[in-house]
């Protein structure tokens, strides 16, 4: 799952001014973009306007060093959440701030690649 910054912010700042309608100690969940690496990096590719390529991480090496390092154990026991789409369940944030913003992936990305001053392709304006 993968969280645009400014619907996240979005987000928090309608809980904040909604304080009084939720607990002293409670769990809420923001949801992203329910997506895999190979979505974000086709999402990527569309706004950079060349393609990418996708290297992986060297996963035997934190396998092998799983038994020593309890850290490598737990990103190995969630590695498979690259490669299955997935998204946090948000009835009680939409409950207490209403409709959840959500921009679309495309334009997430394209905005947050520009954000960290990252060329983009230009958009190509409807005549």
């Amino acid at each position: 799952e993968w969280a645009y910054l400014p619907d996240f912010a979005v987000a928090f700042v309608g809980l904040a001014k909604n304080l009084d309608k939720t607990g002293s100690f409670e769990a809420i969940n923001f949801p992203g973009h329910a997506i895999t690496d190979l979505d974000i990096k086709a999402s990527a590719e569309k706004a950079l306007g060349r393609k990418l390529k996708l290297s992986f991480m060297p996963w035997w090496v934190l396998r092998a060093g799983s038994p020593f390092v309890a850290m490598w154990r737990e990103i190995v026991s969630m590695s498979y959440l690259r490669f299955e789409a997935h998204r946090l369940v948000s009835t009680r944030l939409e409950k207490i701030i209403g409709e959840i913003p959500h921009t679309p992936l495309d334009e997430a990305v394209k905005e947050a690649l520009q954000d960290i001053d990252i060329a983009v392709q230009p958009s190509r304006l409807a005549a």
